[in-house]
């Protein structure tokens, strides 16, 4: 049994879930009073048991590139990818080494298919579809149609399944090259937007458009394996307020810092 919540999917409930631990791990960064720190603690540990029962792998990836990106931004990158290294070696190594159920699934594609939940097989078709119209697609919501069209009638019976689970297979089959090329076209210009310059406004400001960054790009890997990108309204929610706190960002003009004299002296 996986818990779903009022969504009645449970990798829904995980994707919301994981935002909301980033979103509880980013502002107790931000925090030194030990009652707002216990607070957040306690809010992320019901948030993490619930996302647990979720049995959610898509929304506990998106969970630790989250907090990946957090660490890299609070303590530098250099050292939050050496303490992921480490912690990737030793505590994989000894899950590798003790589970015979964990080298299976590793080194078996069999298993490996089976665990996905046959989305290999639906990505597969996303890309047989997009052979057939590969410059303008096949058109808006027809992924399923299309998908159903390439299976026989005892495969139609068997798969119950016929969306992608992967936005860009998805966006490729049915907007084409044409298409796939703006929905990169709208990662890149979002990204840019959200994080370009956070560091350089510091502050709480900064590190809350860091933060969305995070979220964004954790939704962004999460579609990837389940899909429902342009569907979720978190996505437009973030990239608005990361946007909107950009625009807060003082304005440099380094024309007038060039030439101002120095304070000291008054000399240029």
């Amino acid at each position: 049994f996986r818990a779903n919540g009022i969504f009645f999917d449970p990798n829904i409930l995980g994707r919301y879930l994981a935002s909301g631990i980033i979103g509880a791990l980013a502002v107790a960064w931000t925090r030194r009073r030990g009652w707002e720190l216990a607070v957040l603690a306690g809010a992320a540990a019901i948030m993490a048991a619930g996302l647990f029962v979720t049995y959610s792998r898509s929304s506990t990836l998106m969970l630790m590139i989250g907090i990946a990106l957090l660490a890299g931004r609070a303590v530098g990158a250099r050292r939050a990818f050496a303490v992921a290294a480490v912690l990737l070696v030793v505590i994989g190594g000894i899950t590798f080494a003790a589970s015979s159920n964990v080298r299976h699934a590793a080194t078996s594609t069999e298993r490996l298919e089976r665990v996905s939940e046959g989305r290999f097989d639906l990505m597969r078709g996303g890309l047989t579809i997009w052979r057939e119209s590969p410059v303008m697609g096949t058109g808006l919501g027809s992924f399923a149609h299309e998908f159903e069209d390439t299976l026989t009638e005892a495969e139609r019976a068997k798969i119950r399944v016929v969306i992608s689970h992967n936005t860009p297979v998805t966006v490729l089959s049915e907007g084409g090259v044409v298409g796939f090329a703006l929905f990169l076209a709208l990662i890149a210009g979002t990204g840019w937007a959200a994080v370009r310059g956070s560091k350089r406004q510091g502050g709480v400001e900064g590190w809350a458009r860091w933060t969305l960054g995070a979220i964004l790009l954790g939704i962004l890997v999460h579609s990837m394996l389940y899909a429902a990108l342009f569907e979720d309204p978190f996505v437009w929610v973030a990239a608005a307020a990361a946007v909107a706190l950009a625009a807060m960002a003082p304005a440099r003009d380094t024309a007038d810092t060039r030439d101002d004299p120095d304070p000291e002296t008054g000399a240029d």
